[in-house]
């Protein structure tokens, strides 16, 4: 009986070594240096291959990636330096969540939580589909469905109505990456 708790005691202090490790890797994410070799094209692809080198998430309304060549991105250094060097020159913006995620969006404004993803528990109408564009090192999803699912284990901050339900309606209140928003100039 004795020699059980000794045992259950070592793996509970074994544990808690561990914990200040996983917190400390989730926050050194978006500085750890990666080397990318992405040749020139389209801003989406290139979004893409850098979320799939550096493990990074990269959310992105689509109509701001659309048109947009960019590249070649060569080099090591970081996810967000990368993702700097692909917009540079394109009046676009990239800020860094509190999760390790990037996120781009235009000069003038910060990304709302409903610029960005809408995450309800209620079917939206027809369309009224948004048409975000989250990229992630799975890759990018564009439906709604997929879209909310990628950014709640993304973001996960968006903030929670009263009720608790975890809809991020909020009429621009809160980003999706928990900062507020700039103030308007």
């Amino acid at each position: 009986m004795n020699n059980l708790s000794i045992q259950a005691g070592r793996v509970c202090s074994a544990w808690w070594a561990v914990v200040p490790l996983i917190l400390f890797a989730a926050t050194a994410r978006a500085d750890r240096t990666h080397c990318f070799n992405i040749p020139q094209g389209d801003l989406a692809t290139l979004l893409t291959q850098i979320a799939l080198t550096s493990g990074t998430p990269i959310v992105a309304p689509a109509h701001l990636l659309a048109r947009h060549m960019a590249g070649p991105i060569t080099g090591c250094g970081s996810a967000e330096a990368a993702v700097l060097q692909a917009l540079s020159g394109m009046n676009l913006v990239v800020w860094a969540d509190r999760n390790g995620g990037l996120v781009v969006h235009g000069p003038t404004a910060g990304p709302s939580a409903a610029a960005v993803m809408r995450l309800t528990s209620e079917p939206l109408a027809e369309g009224d589909m948004p048409s975000d564009r989250i990229v992630t090192p799975a890759g990018i999803c564009s439906d709604h469905q997929s879209s909310a699912q990628v950014a709640t284990d993304a973001a996960r901050s968006c903030d929670t109505n009263d009720s608790g339900t975890g809809t991020a309606e909020t009429g621009g209140a809160a980003t999706a990456s928990g900062l507020p928003p700039p103030e308007a100039e």
